[in-house]
């Protein structure tokens, strides 16, 4: 069975971080990508607290407000 890829944005507050829990709880393996914007922290205690599970988790910095430019960091 291949790897699933879950993007989670928005992972930082409180919605992001809920959904991003009952998906590792929920899967075998798989992949979920944490999303956020400027709350580096909270996004990082996340991933700490679901590295715990069998998944693969990557954080992934961007501003997802502006149209014209989408800019990535992993």
């Amino acid at each position: 069975m291949e790897n699933i890829v879950y993007l989670i944005t928005g992972a930082s507050g409180g919605i992001g971080s809920a959904i991003a829990k009952k998906i590792s709880n929920s899967i075998e393996k798989g992949i979920i990508i944490l999303h956020y914007n400027s709350n580096k922290k909270s996004v990082l205690d996340l991933k700490k607290t679901l590295e715990t599970k069998n998944v693969k988790i990557d954080i992934v910095k961007a501003n997802l407000e502006k149209k014209r430019r989408l800019r990535i960091i992993m």
